[in-house]
């Protein structure tokens, strides 16, 4: 690839990532090819390489700034951030599996105790909050509920948590958390 790409697609060649550097606050981070193709595929945005420079916000703390430099990386789906970031978003998925089967139980067996007590084992330090997976396992093991007081709502407040602790979540699992909760 001679110059700069026309759109993301164009990484693939490079097998590309995409370094982030914020010009106000200093933060970097290097953001997978795929990740960010899912991420603005998800919300409409363009994929050209100019729409991409221009239209990236820092999501770090509390900064908001629209002045983010976005380079390429060629050869980074091979770095060992990267790697360790795609195993963290597939463990982080399985166990969404786990938790919303059994959030959602209809048509399906129920659950073991200790799949359900794993799952949120490996989501406690990316949600963070013991309180948001304390209700789900208070809901999943209510005996006496009805169908409106599961473990529905805890499960969109883990995905919430984990959509506002920076986590890659499939869109899928997006769909369920209602407008606003992730920003």
């Amino acid at each position: 690839m001679v110059g700069p790409p026309k759109t993301l697609y164009d990484l693939r060649r490079v097998e590309g990532a995409v370094r982030l550097k914020c010009r106000q606050c200093g933060h970097s981070r290097l953001v997978a090819l795929e990740e960010m193709i899912g991420q603005r595929s998800f919300s409409r945005r363009p994929m050209e390489w100019v729409a991409v420079q221009h239209d990236q916000i820092c999501s770090h703390g509390s900064c908001t700034s629209q002045s983010v430099r976005v380079d390429v990386v060629p050869f980074g789906g091979q770095m060992e951030e990267l790697k360790r970031r795609r195993a963290q978003t597939i463990l982080i998925d399985l166990a969404l599996k786990i938790v919303r089967q059994g959030a959602y139980p209809s048509g399906h067996q129920p659950l073991p105790d200790e799949a359900i007590r794993l799952a949120l084992r490996v989501l406690h330090p990316h949600v963070r909050r013991r309180e948001t997976l304390e209700a789900y396992w208070t809901a999943y093991k209510k005996t006496d509920r009805l169908a409106h007081e599961g473990p529905s709502t805890p499960y969109v407040q883990i995905v919430a948590a984990l959509l506002k602790n920076g986590y890659p979540v499939y869109a899928e699992y997006r769909t369920m958390v209602p407008d606003g909760w992730w920003k």
